[in-house]
């Protein structure tokens, strides 16, 4: 098997133009809560010694989402939930390598 291509039918890779899409449907009441969880995530990461801001976690998932191949069934999860997802996973990169560092 390709190692480019889904393993499973439930293993979905979302495109870029997806990816845009989702994005562009975005509601006010997604961003709030995107906009929430990031803020949560930064302040976490601040008593790590980590300074990051929740629109700088937001920004770094998007980019995440749009450079990097996703696996992302909308069936099962939703738009935002990838995102917070994205987000968790990119405050959790950032809390590793400050602690590499000795922080």
């Amino acid at each position: 098997m390709a190692p480019d291509k889904p393993q499973s039918k439930s293993d979905v890779v979302a495109s870029v133009e997806e990816i845009e899409q989702a994005i562009a449907k975005l509601q006010k009441a997604d961003f709030v809560k995107l906009n929430a969880f990031a803020r949560n995530r930064a302040q976490a990461l601040g008593l790590r010694g980590v300074v990051e801001s929740g629109e700088d976690l937001v920004q770094g998932a998007v980019r995440a989402l749009l450079e990097e191949r996703r696996h992302w069934n909308p069936r099962k999860v939703d738009f935002v939930g990838v995102l917070m997802g994205a987000i968790k996973s990119t405050a959790s990169n950032l809390r590793e390598a400050a602690e590499t560092r000795g922080f």
